[in-house]
């Protein structure tokens, strides 16, 4: 089902000035990221977010869980807009390193 909504949206013609990117994440999960760019995106097209149905809309933000990547359909100043937003959401989360030693004493048979 969501197939069929991501196809019938990208074969849709593009309105004038927008263009279809898709952009692969490096540390951020694709599927978590669709409700903040939507928002982001309703902002500042000036709309309340998305409610999830598929109707008119010429500007959309889909995910693609097997590659981890947003495909985005907007007018190309949105797009720069959503990039650096994703640019700044993509990054390395802080890790931290544990190491440990195991030192065990001499074992000796009391026969």
């Amino acid at each position: 089902m969501r197939w069929r909504a991501l196809v019938t949206n990208l074969d849709t013609p593009l309105g004038e000035g927008d263009s279809a990117q898709v952009i692969y994440l490096r540390y951020a999960d694709a599927e978590q990221l669709v409700p903040i760019l939507e928002a982001s995106l309703a902002s500042m097209l000036g709309q309340q977010p998305s409610t999830g149905k598929e109707g008119e809309q010429s500007s959309f933000i889909r995910a693609h869980k097997d590659t981890n990547a947003l495909i985005i359909t907007a007018p190309q100043a949105i797009t720069r807009e959503l990039r650096n937003v994703i640019r700044h959401l993509d990054i390395r989360r802080a890790q931290v390193l544990i190491e440990a030693v195991i030192a065990g004493g001499e074992r000796r048979d009391r026969t």
